[in-house]
């Protein structure tokens, strides 16, 4: 998952050597810091050894691999070209690594293909709800329909795995509150709106790696979502500092 990202951001660089040109000459590539052949070479090293360490995971996730690693090249060649291609392939990236995180642990059955699906559905929704909240009816109608999925994903647990559900339900709370933050925030200054929203998507992945985890015994995967948010964290005050 690590290599699709470094893949996505390296390629994302090499194909936008014009534009960045023009709009923002002092990056590594068109101030010519780095030379462009080099990121197009890590590019391919980091898409082929996704490719190849894919091969050593159960063959139904190979198939979500490869659409993650389609959608993320889609994503590079028009995501300054359409703003609303740039918005759907970027809330498909983050969503496709739902089937791909869940697969690796569970079974391909009925139960779980729904669950992932359902999921994936509800967190390409939130991610369209901020993206898009220069629409704010449309940003409220798509975070709506994001918490009923969650809660409908609830009540798959609630006949299924029970612990799964009681669990589940602190989720659907926690996004319950996010829904009404971002339904009071929607149309006030962006910047810091889209960091906040952003910054909740762990969120989702909590709901999935716990309701895995007590299913499948590997109980470690609660931790993820956590260590998400504690790396974002770092990661933006060091941003915040430059």
């Amino acid at each position: 998952m690590s290599l699709l990202y470094l893949y996505g951001c390296l390629s994302g660089d090499w194909y936008d050597v014009k534009w960045d040109k023009q709009h923002q000459p002092s990056r590594p590539i068109p101030s010519g810091r780095i030379p462009r052949h080099h990121i197009g070479l890590l590019a391919l090293i980091c898409l082929s050894g996704a490719g190849y360490l894919a091969t050593y995971l159960p063959d139904r996730v190979f198939v979500w691999v490869t659409a993650l690693a389609l959608v993320i090249s889609l994503y590079t060649l028009f995501h300054k070209r359409n703003f609303a291609a740039r918005v759907v392939l970027m809330a498909a990236c983050r969503a496709l690594i739902i089937p791909v995180s869940v697969f690796t642990q569970v079974e391909l059955d009925a139960f779980w293909v729904t669950v992932a699906g359902v999921a994936s559905l509800s967190l390409f929704c939130y991610i369209l709800s901020f993206m898009l909240s220069s629409k704010p009816k449309f940003s409220r109608f798509l975070l709506a329909l994001c918490v009923i999925l969650q809660i409908f994903i609830a009540y798959l647990y609630l006949s299924n795995h029970a612990w799964a559900n009681v669990s589940h339900w602190l989720i659907v709370i926690a996004l319950t509150g996010l829904a009404v933050w971002i339904h009071r925030a929607i149309g006030k200054p962006q910047g810091k709106f889209i960091k906040l929203s952003l910054a909740w998507m762990p969120v989702f992945d909590l709901g999935v790696a716990v309701s895995v985890a007590l299913v499948s015994g590997y109980y470690w995967l609660m931790a993820v979502p956590f260590v998400a948010v504690a790396l974002w964290y770092i990661l933006s005050r060091l941003a915040d500092a430059d």
